[in-house]
């Protein structure tokens, strides 16, 4: 071997042991070589943005890059589903996956009648559960409700009566109310599955147009997306590896914001709904969603869309207790608005909660009250005698007068709801004959005098209903 005429030693052994040391790293790179990526493409270009996921691999998905491209993270190809917005789903695979978009809206085409047996595409067919809970739902009986019909009927001479005052405001209360109905009908929808809020209208939206939520209503600032006669059908939800047919991803199906064209609304310059901007105002982290469709199931989610899991109707907490004190007995509540994103009540202005109190003494005959402070007024109780309480709502007040309807150019919006985490604390004087206090508390939809002028009865929804004796307060609350 020559030697290093620098150092005197020979280098032949060791350029040898390097060079093996070098063809060794390069055939152990070679055993791990990164497979070439995968690529995605939609009919404008590279897909950037894609949602690459496997129902069996929770937490393992993938975005691809501003090319389009993504690698796999585990060694298992089989089963990844492609998701990316306004796109029908697609299988992964080799090479170039092209999406499919979603199809323009066909104003023409029909909506699925979702009752089982209907028709192939039925949802109630496939979906029982699911449309079981539907049809209970206030979606469901929307454009149903009593109280609906007698606001927009265009008779009537009552001041209540506004869709004989203000004809022109139907076309914002059915599009809510009936979102399935043609732009051009205002009036009074039929019955059936597709009068009001319906399957196929829901998962038939793609998105915003333009406008503004509060401002344009319901099916106005939605985007929909009905295929034409024969053309590929879809589905439109939030499920990015769905394994059905013909089902396209959006990200709006789990954001509050899909709920906003209908539950924010401003109707004669009135704020009539403000639920959306009340949750925007509380900044949680729960969305609509997470509280009224909660998982019920493995990939389902509840569409009865009322409160469930640790919630009552409503998210009212009531706390409170009857006892004597050195000044004689006393009734004392606390009220909280509990593990709930929006104030109480929401929903349409005409709704309130209200609490009353009736009093008994030894024999358990009532004991009439008056000129106490706590009575509420006759307007929001409905009876002519004192009744001792507390009410949360949101109106239209002109003077002492009470409520107004809420599209009455003249008095001011009046609000004492509880606001996401408020609590509020009342206390009344009882009588010397006190023994007992019955505490009521109710969820009502529209105001007495409303309800006079259609000539309606509608039920409430109670909250509470409790007796209690009075004790003394050493015994405790």
């Amino acid at each position: 071997m020559p030697a290093n005429p620098r150092f005197g030693v020979c280098t032949g052994p060791m350029v040898s042991l390097a060079a093996l040391l070098f063809m060794l790293a390069a055939l152990a790179r070679i055993g791990k070589t990164v497979p070439p990526a995968s690529l995605v493409l939609t009919a404008y270009g590279p897909a950037a943005g894609a949602l690459i996921t496997h129902p069996d691999y929770p937490g393992q998905s993938v975005i691809t890059n501003q090319a389009g491209e993504y690698r796999l993270p585990v060694r298992d190809k089989s089963g990844w589903m492609i998701a990316l917005e306004n796109h029908y789903l697609a299988n992964t695979g080799p090479g170039a996956i092209r999406l499919d978009p979603v199809p323009p809206d066909n104003a023409d085409t029909p909506w699925i009648d979702p009752t089982p047996g209907t028709s192939p595409q039925a949802c109630g067919s496939c979906h029982q559960e699911t449309y079981r809970q539907w049809q209970g739902s206030a979606h469901h009986l929307a454009a149903q409700s009593p109280l609906f019909s007698a606001l927009i009927q265009p008779d009537g001479h009552s001041p209540w009566h506004m869709g004989a005052t203000y004809p022109e405001a139907q076309a914002a209360c059915v599009a809510c109310h009936s979102p399935g109905a043609s732009a051009l009908e205002a009036e009074l929808p039929g019955q059936g599955p597709l009068a009001g809020v319906h399957c196929d209208f829901c998962h038939k939206i793609s998105g915003f147009g333009s406008g503004t939520p509060g401002l344009t209503h319901g099916r106005d600032l939605f985007n929909l997306a009905r295929p034409a006669p024969n053309a590929r059908p879809v589905v439109i939800g939030p499920l990015p590896n769905s394994r059905r047919e013909n089902v396209a991803y959006s990200p709006l199906y789990k954001q509050s914001l899909f709920c906003a064209p209908c539950h924010e609304g401003t109707v004669l310059g009135t704020p009539v709904y403000t639920t959306f901007s009340e949750w925007t105002a509380w900044a949680g982290t729960e969305s609509c969603q997470d509280c009224h469709m909660p998982a019920d199931g493995p990939r389902r989610h509840h569409h009865a869309m009322a409160l469930r899991k640790n919630c009552v109707p409503g998210g009212l907490r009531a706390s409170w207790y009857v006892h004597t004190s050195p000044k004689g007995p006393v009734v004392g509540m606390t009220l909280q608005a509990d593990r709930v994103g929006h104030a109480l009540p929401t929903g349409h202005i005409d709704r309130h909660i209200l609490g009353w109190l009736e009093v008994f003494d030894a024999a358990g005959k009532p004991v009439l009250v008056d000129n106490i402070p706590g009575t509420l007024p006759a307007w929001a109780t409905g009876q002519s005698k004192p009744v001792w309480g507390f009410l949360l709502a949101r109106w239209r007040e002109k003077g002492l007068e009470g409520p107004v309807p809420f599209w009455s150019p003249e008095g001011e919006i009046r609000d004492n709801r509880l606001l996401p985490g408020q609590s509020r604390a009342m206390e009344w004087p009882l009588p010397p004959e006190a023994r007992s206090v019955r505490l009521r508390i109710e969820h009502r939809k529209a105001w007495p005098a409303m309800l006079r002028a259609h000539q309606l009865s509608l039920p409430s929804a109670v909250l509470l209903d409790e007796t209690r004796p009075v004790v003394s307060e050493a015994s405790g609350r």
